[in-house]
């Protein structure tokens, strides 16, 4: 069983009978698993964050996110409330691989393979794996954004609900803000499938279009990671000095734990991110509706209030609570297997 280091935990110095090749694919599998049961929450906080963007609340099309995924369930179907679950566990894997796979090997680089751990290596070693994964993983996290989207009454092909884009009629400005609605009506049949995406994408913003929001998404990532890994890697230490025995229902207990400052961290930065991905673009390739993440933040404040920044943040933890919970759980379980202990 896993001593003070908690070395079968995401979070903690890794011990060296963990191989890094376990490491990677146990950090890869748990999330990508977890991903099944968690989609239909994820797809309801992405639409939850385009409702009535920049819109009075009266115009939302959603209650909250039960109401969004029975909504979307009766519209949908259950193609609607699992969609994208394809690519989504393709994401999962990917760039879990890397935000959790690179945790411990950085971790035990920065501590020299100490047991102890402070913070601050905590911190760091958490935001940097998981800035690394936001870097490379933002094309996937785009595309699966869009997907999620995709179907939605009333969307354009980059996902902005028609509304959102009818509000910008006098916000735009010296900057031509005015004609953002009546260009985004041109644009009512959004793409369905992962084809007609990647196409709409590399026509009208070549290559680094799949790297649109990378700013917002690399934050995201940095400070979700840091608090998420260091938080559930101090809640296990805690377990093990109580000399309670590491189990799934430890892991559980710990992950859900940390789940919670999760979601406070990074509900903000969905929000952006959600809208940045999804919003339409002028013949110029200059976003309609935001010039970026500063000008995104301000513009939801000033139209929907600072609980703009928070829409669909019982979604996000319907979906982030559950999904943190069982990626973390069998990314240990996996490595236990792997070390032949028990669950």
């Amino acid at each position: 069983m896993a001593g003070l280091s908690g070395r079968n935990n995401p979070g903690s110095a890794t011990d060296a009978s963990v191989s890094v090749r376990v490491n990677f694919a146990a950090s890869a599998a748990g999330p990508a698993i977890a991903c099944i049961v968690t989609n239909p929450a994820d797809v309801a906080r992405t639409r939850l964050a385009l409702d009535a963007a920049l819109a009075p609340s009266s115009s939302k099309t959603y209650s909250g996110a039960l109401d969004c995924i029975r909504s979307t369930w009766r519209a949908e179907g259950i193609v609607g409330v699992q969609r994208g679950l394809g690519f989504a566990v393709v994401r999962e894997a990917s760039k879990n691989g890397f935000r959790i796979g690179l945790y411990e090997p950085l971790l035990s680089r920065l501590t020299g393979g100490r047991r102890q751990t402070t913070w601050s290596e905590r911190l760091l070693a958490g935001g940097t794996s998981g800035g690394v994964a936001a870097i490379v993983c933002n094309p996937l996290d785009r595309l699966k954004t869009l997907l999620q989207l995709a179907g939605q009454p009333g969307t354009t092909p980059n996902g902005t609900p028609p509304a959102s884009a009818a509000a910008t009629e006098s916000a735009r400005g010296t900057r031509g803000w005015a004609s953002a609605s009546v260009q985004a009506r041109r644009m009512l049949h959004p793409p369905r499938t992962l084809s007609e995406i990647v196409r709409e994408i590399l026509a009208r913003e070549g290559l680094r279009g799949f790297w649109r929001g990378a700013s917002v998404n690399v934050l995201r990532s940095v400070v979700g990671t840091a608090v998420q890994l260091s938080t559930n890697s101090r809640l296990q230490e805690l377990v093990a000095t109580a000399r309670m025995p590491q189990s799934a229902a430890s892991d559980a207990v710990c992950a859900l734990s940390s789940s919670v400052l999760l979601v406070l961290t990074i509900s903000p930065t969905d929000v952006i991110r959600a809208r940045l991905y999804s919003q339409p673009l002028g013949n110029d390739g200059v976003g309609l509706l935001y010039r970026g993440p500063l000008h995104c933040a301000r513009r939801i404040v000033q139209a929907e209030g600072p609980a703009g920044l928070f829409k669909g943040v019982v979604a996000s933890w319907l979906r982030v609570g559950p999904h943190t919970t069982l990626s973390l759980v069998l990314v240990s379980a996996i490595k236990r297997a792997a070390e032949g202990e028990r669950w």
